[in-house]
């Protein structure tokens, strides 16, 4: 899992950087490239998007540790490809939507400073357009992270109660295999006190016969 998001890593910042080179190329290419390279940065922020997606349905099914470890990486991917979609938007107003408008009024460089300074309000209200949707998806951004710092916190907690009980029960095996073990050793020093007590009675048995065989054999040859 670790080594898809490693590929999926490499794979983004490849795109990214594409992006933002493209993105500072557009204002000075000619007319009918600024076609193909608009489409192309469509393309690649689309690709972009799927990696991230792809990106963070990788984190979601890592271990907890791994996964707090990653997701503030992925949030930063998020952030930067946020941070390049409006540039782009921002770009792509002010040079491809200023020549468009130009060629369908048919106006030259003769009125170009007045388009200029006629698109000024509408730059501006973009800018606070931009800035307003950048506000909301940072706070959006937050809402997502904060909710996935809990189920990462809920799922390290439930490993933590799962650890300790897995604890608990070799703590209560451990009791159970010390008490067997003391059962045992009682039972062999039983076994084994038996065996002394058995030895000593068969020996004084044995001496027992030998001092009856002693006397017989006295009475008989010695009387």
């Amino acid at each position: 899992m670790v080594d898809a998001f490693e590929a999926y890593e490499e794979d983004y910042c490849s795109i990214s950087a594409s992006i933002s080179r493209k993105i500072s190329e557009l204002p000075s290419v000619s007319k009918a490239k600024s076609i193909s390279t608009v489409n192309e940065l469509e393309k690649e922020i689309s690709a972009g998007e799927r990696i991230l997606h792809q990106m963070e349905n990788v984190v979601k099914g890592l271990a907890p540790i791994a996964r707090t470890k990653l997701m503030p990486k992925v949030t930063r991917f998020r952030s930067d490809l946020d941070t390049l979609k409006r540039d782009y938007r921002r770009v792509k107003t002010k040079y491809i939507s200023a020549e468009g408008r130009e060629d369908l009024l048919g106006l030259g460089n003769r009125n170009k400073d007045s388009g200029v300074e006629s698109s000024d309000p509408r730059t501006r209200l973009l800018d606070t357009t931009d800035r307003i949707s950048q506000s909301n998806k940072r706070l959006e951004e937050s809402h997502r992270l904060a909710s996935q710092t809990e189920e990462v916190g809920v799922a390290i907690m439930s490993d933590l109660r799962v650890q300790r009980d897995t604890l608990n029960r070799a703590r209560t095996n451990l009791r159970e295999t010390d008490s067997n073990l003391s059962r045992t050793r009682k039972i062999l020093n039983s076994m084994a006190r038996r065996i002394i007590t058995n030895k000593l009675i068969l020996g004084a048995i044995i001496l027992l016969e030998l001092l009856c065989l002693g006397l017989v054999i006295w009475f008989k040859y010695f009387k």
